[in-house]
């Protein structure tokens, strides 16, 4: 039994809609004069709302209240994203013989409501997401200490 680690935005969710539209609400609201497209996304090194943020031209005294904005709308709207076709069996099938995790840049709360919404809430051991402390490699070692058997491979 392995611990398989998944990221969550372009992942299992489909959000490359809800992250173009929301970034471009929350840069109206600050005074950014700029449409997000999906080539900003595509520029990043890293996929955090501080260095989408930052891609957008969003002022640095801005980009904590341009990060806080953006996770509260994701985590506000009615519905959660669509999950990838194909994606529910995948995680089914995958929790049948390992362990699952979700490390993410999106809230903690933004995932639950999608993986309960889609039905899989029960197959995932674990989310390690922005609202909890450290950064993605640190994240990812701590749900290697927590979760990985024996060392299993994650």
């Amino acid at each position: 039994m392995a611990l398989i680690i998944f990221d969550f935005d372009g992942v299992l969710a489909d959000t490359l809609d809800d992250m173009l539209n929301i970034a471009q609400a929350v840069c109206a609201e600050l005074g950014v004069n700029r449409i997000p497209t999906p080539s900003d996304l595509d520029a990043l090194e890293t996929m955090s709302f501080v260095e989408y943020g930052k891609q957008l031209g969003v002022p640095p005294a801005l980009v904590d209240e341009f990060v806080s904005r953006c996770l509260k709308r994701f985590v506000e709207k009615p519905h959660p994203p669509k999950i990838f076709d194909g994606m529910v069996e995948v995680v089914v099938q995958l929790s049948n013989h390992h362990t699952l995790a979700i490390v993410t840049g999106n809230t903690t709360p933004a995932v639950e409501n999608f993986l309960t919404e889609n039905g899989i809430h029960q197959f995932i051991s674990a989310i390690f997401a922005v609202d909890q402390p450290g950064s993605k490699m640190e994240k990812i070692l701590k749900a290697k200490r927590q979760l990985a058997k024996d060392n299993d491979a994650v």
